[in-house]
């Protein structure tokens, strides 16, 4: 029996009467308990019952993992606050309740995202060529796009839920970046710290700036690769995007030959991945296991093809 006073019913002046539901904010504690549990007709045999409720962290995780999923198999247009809540077994007014709203969700979605991209970054262990490493991590990317374009989309800014419109841009000048794109970021600004100290190019470079000349290549590669702009290409990876990112490097002061060694390089061991796989269900760590896939599937991949 709930705050209500019945199995979850609304009752006149109960926790899910019309004057209650104005606001969660008017909520009693009880009755914010509450909203976490499902009525008779919304139950699973997956869904907990009042006693056994889950935490704040588990109710949280548990809707972030649904709309990924449902992100990944309908698309942006299925992302609503009732149909996460369904795929979560939780009542819609837990949406609210632990993360204030959609936009809200969506952000914690995003933010998944660059947390498996920083994952899958520091599976990329630094090597004595970093041109190698760079491109490692720049073929985990392309990975983790394939297998979930619109997460991949939605991470990037280039979907919102329904459309397929970039965010508005911040005024110049701004830092809009969050703690997790920084944080991703941030392997690819060490690496290229690591390129310029080894000597390959010229040191008198910001070594943020080459990182983001470098990421925008890359980005750029898969967002036309997605869009099928690369089909007329037998392997676009060796066709476009080596040349693209050696014609840079170059540019920066590396030379043809170390640059394009370096590539296949990353290539070979790509073919053989013996990289981190990321267990959100267990100890929460990285461990590496031979032949894993280089980035955490449960978030990315809805099936294997």
């Amino acid at each position: 029996m709930d705050a209500s006073g019945t199995d979850g019913e609304r009752v006149p002046g109960g926790p899910f009467s019309r004057s209650a539901k104005t606001s969660i904010g008017r909520y009693p504690g009880p009755a914010r308990q509450a909203c976490l549990v499902p009525t008779k007709h919304q139950r699973s045999p997956t869904t907990e019952v009042r006693g056994a409720l889950p935490g704040r962290e588990q109710i949280t995780e548990r809707l972030v993992d649904a709309a990924t999923k449902l992100l990944a198999e309908k698309g942006p247009a299925e992302i609503k606050a009732r149909s996460v809540a369904e795929a979560a077994h939780v009542s819609t007014m837990a949406v609210y309740y632990h993360l204030g709203g959609l936009p809200e969700l969506l952000q914690a979605v995003v933010d998944r995202g660059f947390r498996d991209l920083d994952r899958a970054f520091e599976a990329v262990r630094p090597s004595d060529d970093p041109v190698a490493d760079l491109f490692n991590m720049a073929l985990s990317s392309r990975r983790l796009a394939q297998q979930n374009p619109h997460l991949y989309d939605l991470v990037f800014g280039l979907s919102t839920r329904g459309s397929y419109r970039p965010l508005q841009s911040p005024p110049p000048g701004t830092n809009a970046r969050s703690e997790t794109f920084r944080a991703a970021f941030g392997h690819v600004v060490q690496a290229c710290t690591r390129l310029m100290r080894s000597g390959r190019i010229r040191g008198d470079q910001d070594p943020e700036i080459v990182a983001t000349q470098l990421w925008s290549c890359v980005h750029g590669f898969i967002i036309l690769e997605l869009s099928g702009h690369f089909t007329q290409f037998r392997d676009p990876v060796r066709h476009v995007l080596r040349s693209m990112t050696t014609n840079v490097l170059i540019g920066l002061g590396d030379t043809v030959e170390l640059a394009y060694a370096s590539h296949d390089s990353a290539l070979a061991s790509s073919a053989n991945p013996r990289l981190a796989f990321y267990d959100r269900t267990g100890s929460g760590g990285v461990t590496e296991v031979p032949g894993a896939e280089p980035f955490p599937p449960q978030a990315w991949e809805v099936t294997n093809t």
